[in-house]
């Protein structure tokens, strides 16, 4: 019988570092981690998640790749690494990935509106190059990115609200607030959804990541897992079912997405632990959706767990 895998996102690491939960046996279990919390780690220079990952002896597990560097449903969880030797060896090969990984988070920001939104978007390109690569960066290749974003930015429109958005589709603010008390209601949003919106264009899968269409076909060719779910996620953010904080703020974006791969990452274990209960319901409604095996566990502070 194979040992249970139980991934911690950042929250619950985070509580543990500062001592506000505590978290029971589990036996011939192992608690599991990923990349992305090197990512966070990074971003937020918060090296005290190291000692908490080396606390609880936590293991790190991958998403395996094909032949053609495509993500698909195959994984391995490795055995016991030092955390921090194992961060530094991450950063030293992911930091020229960095810019790269930014500037797609904000055209996905973008893309979900913003205010003022062409001077916003080439200030924070700005703001990458220097704050993040700084004098490393090379100068030819800055003059290029600043041209992609803004050529990127005139494509919006300048007043592409997301709320806008969901007004048209009928689900503003807190429109699906009532869909919480379902076990499954992705369905049922998808009613909601299509009643007040009716489209020939789309069905239900396609829309929420689980079937490719032309558009997904493009990013997610073998309709894997990990990205359907990223995919599914972010739909569930942009409708407004229980979005993360700032869906459309360009300080958070990178957070709301490493939930996004927190969840998705999780669903090849047997438990997901969080401590932020926004994230947890969404996280129940796609693993329902799709009939996964992870259960979701929402990680009280103060006790044990």
């Amino acid at each position: 019988m194979e040992s249970e895998r139980y991934y911690l996102d950042q929250s619950v690491l985070s509580a543990i570092s500062e001592g506000s939960v505590k978290l029971g046996s589990i036996g011939d279990s192992y608690f599991v981690y990923s990349n992305e919390h090197y990512k966070e780690i990074h971003r937020g220079n918060a090296s005290y998640i190291l000692d908490a990952l080396s606390y609880i002896k936590a293991r790190k597990m991958i998403i395996l790749s094909d032949e053609n560097g495509n993500l698909n449903d195959d994984w391995k969880l490795f055995g016991y690494i030092d955390p921090q030797e194992n961060y530094q060896y991450f950063i030293n090969h992911w930091e020229s990935n960095i810019l790269a990984d930014r500037l797609l988070k904000e055209m996905f920001c973008a893309a979900v509106g913003r205010d003022s939104l062409r001077d916003q978007f080439e200030d924070t390109t700005e703001k990458i190059v220097f704050s993040e690569l700084g004098n490393n960066f090379d100068n030819v290749i800055k003059p290029e990115i600043k041209k992609l974003a803004s050529e990127f930015s005139k494509t919006l429109p300048n007043e592409y609200k997301i709320e806008s958005n969901r007004e048209r589709l009928g689900v503003s603010k807190g429109g699906l607030k009532k869909f919480k008390k379902y076990k499954n209601p992705i369905p049922f949003i998808w009613r909601k959804l299509n009643s007040h919106y009716p489209s020939k264009n789309y069905s239900m899968d396609e829309l929420f990541g689980f079937k490719a269409s032309d558009f997904s076909e493009a990013f997610n060719p073998n309709l894997s897992t990990y990205l359907s779910i990223l995919h599914c996620y972010g739909a569930l953010n942009y409708i407004g079912f229980e979005p993360d904080d700032g869906v459309a703020n360009p300080r958070r974006v990178s957070n709301n997405f490493s939930d996004a791969s927190h969840v998705g990452l999780a669903a090849y274990c047997h438990r997901l632990y969080t401590c932020d209960e926004r994230m947890a319901t969404k996280a129940k409604a796609i693993y329902s959706y799709r009939n996964l095996a992870c259960k979701v566990i929402l990680v009280k502070k103060n006790g044990v767990n």
